[in-house]
């Protein structure tokens, strides 16, 4: 055996003549006697391996014998196709470069016998044969890709050898959403304004949670987490049985800091009334701590309160209204939402009473009818009901509508309700009405007319210091707390008394159906002065001006001179005057 690259020794001819080798059909093959000791040369080129008795021969050359155990083997590289799979740092990406790889399948070449034989190999470079997209899968596959693999980006990474290609991509989570609160009213306008009893304020709308997503190696992607809305109900409000609506349980200023708590204010309270805050028309009590000033409109629902003076305004309440300053050319009404209600119950008393009979006949005309074998709808039934017997309530629904439309903003609640009424009735079958939706609205018009009759029965009194040619009506009584009135027209349905020792009504008229009790009446001048009682008023003053006419229906009596403890008092005779010279 030889190994290094040393030449090999020139063979004679006579060993040439006993020992050969020879290439026949891609073998080597050594002719020569066997056992001798004569040899030949074989040399080979790189990529040829050559093996005598199952050692590998180093370098490229050897001599051989006859009989010698050799192995020669070619170095064969087969063709294929390398998948490159490469996964993003972050997972959400992988891609796909597809790599020919050319073969060589290589042969030794035919050589006739030589004692002295190069062994010549013959290349032939093999392609490999095209892959498929499951071939292609398989590989992302096991390059760890489990999802979000694109079959079409595969097919277009075949396609297109040695060019990297996107192949899969996560899917992104989808994000949930907070629980909100969704405002039902504006709070800002209705600052201002107020709300009525019954009002939704608030919808508690629920969470949504997101859905995690998944990466390309198969692992979840987290979704931020949600959080519900979280509601505090203050004063004057409340919360659903569901915990979903936050409802107005009293007339005041909706308020909400815009995160979580809510509630009804009763009392709106303002510094000053002027042209900056405008006209109030308020569904719940009003404080003005200031003054009212010209040409404003004060409206409360309720209560009305000023700390200073008033001048050539119009004040109304609803309930008690005061005024601690001065009250110059000015129009005052307590009370004015009591003749509205009176209005409206004349017209709506009797509706929810109607209508819960409308809803138990409609539930018989079912009854009647299942046992006859035929399924009315409830909504058809209601409608037959309501056609045959309760025709004027929708009628007295639509008319309580329209007086409230034109009573002011405070009234708005009711309109929306008793519109909202007349229209359920008109459409109970075509919109398929429920039992539960009627008796839910007859529900609301109940609350409507118990609030009217409150307001009908409990009259509203008026407490001023001081008026000067302006108007004042209370459906209560009037109380000056101050120096009186002077050129004022004064209606006070249940009676006028001063708390002030000096209090004086000077000039103009005054009306009262209840006691009168006032230190002073009339003018130093003598000028006319018009006092009317009701039948159930009675008169009591200090002193009492000439030129003072006092009547009663048809009776009148006259004060010719100024007249000290005057006492008044009517029955069915007629007007009984008592008094002293001044």
């Amino acid at each position: 055996m030889m190994s290094g690259t040393t030449p090999p020794n020139p063979i004679t001819g006579t060993e040439a003549a006993l020992v050969s080798v020879s290439v026949r059909n891609g073998y080597v093959v050594i002719d020569g006697p066997i056992g001798s000791d004569l040899s030949a040369e074989l040399s080979w080129e790189h990529g040829v391996n050559v093996s005598l008795f199952g050692e590998k021969v180093e370098g490229g050359s050897c001599r051989v014998r006859p009989g010698d155990d050799l192995r020669v083997d070619l170095v064969n590289i087969v063709a294929r196709i390398d998948f490159e799979v490469e996964i993003s740092a972050s997972s959400l990406s992988a891609t796909l470069t597809v790599r020919p790889v050319t073969g060589h399948a290589r042969r030794l070449a035919d050589a006739d016998a030589n004692a002295n034989l190069h062994l010549r190999v013959i290349d032939d470079v093999v392609q490999p044969d095209p892959p498929t997209v499951d071939d292609a899968m398989r590989a992302v596959v096991a390059g760890g890709v489990v999802h979000g693999i694109d079959r079409e980006a595969i097919a277009a990474a075949i396609a297109q050898p040695r060019t990297q290609y996107t192949v899969a991509v996560a899917t992104d989570p989808v994000p949930g959403r907070h629980g909100r609160l969704e405002q039902l009213v504006d709070f800002s306008r209705l600052r201002t304004v107020g709300v009525a009893v019954g009002t939704q304020l608030l919808r508690l709308v629920p969470k949504i949670e997101g859905t995690p997503g998944r990466d390309v190696r198969g692992y979840d992607i987290a979704v931020k987490p949600t959080r519900d809305a979280r509601v505090v109900p203050g004063s004057g409000v409340e919360l659903d049985a569901e915990g979903a609506v936050v409802t107005a349980t009293l007339d005041g200023q909706p308020w909400f800091d815009g995160e979580s708590r809510v509630e009804v204010r009763e009392e709106l309270e303002l510094l000053d009334v002027n042209m900056e805050t405008g006209d109030i028309d308020f569904c719940g009590s009003v404080h003005v701590r200031g003054n009212i000033g010209e040409g404003r409109v004060v409206r409360a629902r309720h209560a009305l309160r000023v700390g200073g003076s008033v001048d050539r305004a119009v004040l109304e309440s609803g309930t008690e209204l005061e005024v601690q300053g001065a009250v110059m050319s000015s129009k005052l009404r307590a009370g004015g939402a009591r003749a509205i209600a009176a209005t409206l119950l004349e017209i709506v008393s009797a509706v929810p009473v109607q209508l819960d009979q409308a809803l138990m006949q409609a539930g018989e005309l079912m009854i009647a009818s299942a046992t006859r074998g035929t399924q009315l709808p409830w909504g058809l039934a209601m409608q037959l009901v309501l056609e045959r017997g309760f025709s004027d309530t929708i009628h007295a629904l639509t008319s309580a509508a329209a007086e409230c439309a034109s009573a002011g903003e405070s009234w708005s609640s009711a309109h929306q309700d008793f519109t909202d009424a007349a229209r359920t009735l008109q459409t109970v079958a075509i919109e398929q009405r429920s039992h539960h939706d009627v008796a839910e609205m007859v529900g609301r018009l109940q609350r409507h007319v118990s609030e009217m009759s409150m307001l009908v029965a409990n009259p509203a009194d008026m407490t001023v210091s001081y008026m000067q040619s302006s108007e004042a009506e209370s459906s209560g009584a009037i109380t000056l707390a101050g120096p009186g009135a002077v050129d004022c027209r004064i209606v006070a349905w249940a009676g006028i008394r001063s708390v002030y020792p000096k209090a004086v009504i000077r000039g103009g008229t005054l009306v009262s159906h209840g006691p009168v009790d006032i230190g002073e009446l009339g003018t130093p001048s003598g000028a006319r002065m018009h006092v009317q009682l009701g039948r159930e008023a009675q008169l009591d003053s200090t002193l009492v001006r000439a030129g003072t006419l006092v009547t009663c229906g048809r009776h009148t009596h006259r004060f010719l001179a100024d007249r000290s403890s005057v006492i008044i008092r009517i029955d069915d005779a007629g007007m009984d005057v008592t008094s002293l010279a001044a």
